[in-house]
């Protein structure tokens, strides 16, 4: 860990790097309550992300490629600062958690290679700005009294599998499941999401910042396909539009994709 500027208004206030070394994926675990976060992807070389709060603390687990990141308390239990900024590397895929009661603010994912995003902040704000999906990709919201906004690109397939209550508004896919997709879970009860389309975003296609080379596939997305089996494989639609789980012609092997079964199994019902 590098502390690479101490800021002159708060002398609590720093920022923290922390350098890639051989990490080929990273999950992110943020822990922050009543905080205001800022959260967006960038080119960063060999840097695996850049971290900037009041008392910021970060640990890398690099065996499973966990990084935690919190705000360190006060043991004279003095108000926090509340605003958080992280950049993370857009170079390697990421899962990102957030988590903290009233938490608010925006993640701009769009240059991300996201694997998977877990949001819950009971009473809290925030928007996310997706990249198109490569694959089959999970957004889990939970928390209790929650507004969130998603932005995705035009054309991208937004399914909803559990509400538990929550109004949602604006954009959701019917119809055929998409291979690339975005499948929501909404936790926690009472909250309120709304998805919002977008121009596709300058310079990119729908393989946004993978690096996809012409006429063929991105290893990042060669990797998520591979866990996961073809939604026709798995899925049906009945008359009712429900997706029923298709167990027809499912390899019976334990592999990436057989492995995925399970995954899917809890979305049909």
């Amino acid at each position: 860990m590098v502390i690479t500027q101490r800021l002159n208004a708060t002398p609590q206030v720093a920022r923290i790097t922390e350098p890639v070394l051989d990490l080929t994926a990273a999950r992110l675990d943020l822990r922050l309550d009543a905080a205001h976060l800022e959260l967006r992807a960038g080119d960063l070389g060999g840097l695996l992300l850049e971290y900037a709060g009041h008392r910021p603390v970060v640990s890398v687990d690099r065996a499973s490629g966990r990084v935690r990141a919190r705000q360190a308390r006060s043991w004279l239990a003095i108000p926090q600062p509340p605003d958080v900024d992280a950049v993370l590397n857009s170079q390697l895929p990421w899962t990102v958690r957030a988590s903290g009661a009233g938490l608010c603010g925006r993640l701009d994912l769009r240059r991300l290679q996201l694997d998977g995003l877990d949001l819950s902040a009971r009473a809290g704000r925030f928007r996310a700005d997706l990249p198109a999906p490569s694959g089959a990709v999970l957004v889990r919201l939970g928390g209790r009294g929650a507004l969130a906004t998603l932005t995705v690109p035009q054309g991208t397939c937004v399914r909803f599998w559990q509400e538990h209550g929550w109004q949602v508004e604006g954009h959701r896919s019917s119809g055929p499941v998409a291979l690339d997709r975005y499948d929501v879970w909404l936790d926690g009860g009472r909250g309120q999401c709304r998805v919002e389309t977008r121009p596709a975003d300058a310079g990119s296609d729908q393989n946004g910042a993978r690096g996809m080379p012409a006429g063929g596939e991105c290893a990042w997305a060669a990797r998520r396909r591979a866990r996961h089996p073809p939604a026709d494989l798995l899925c049906r639609q009945d008359a009712d539009g429900r997706c029923r789980l298709n167990v027809t012609g499912l390899p019976t092997d334990p592999t990436p994709a057989a492995a995925s079964v399970s995954f899917f199994a809890r979305y049909c019902s």
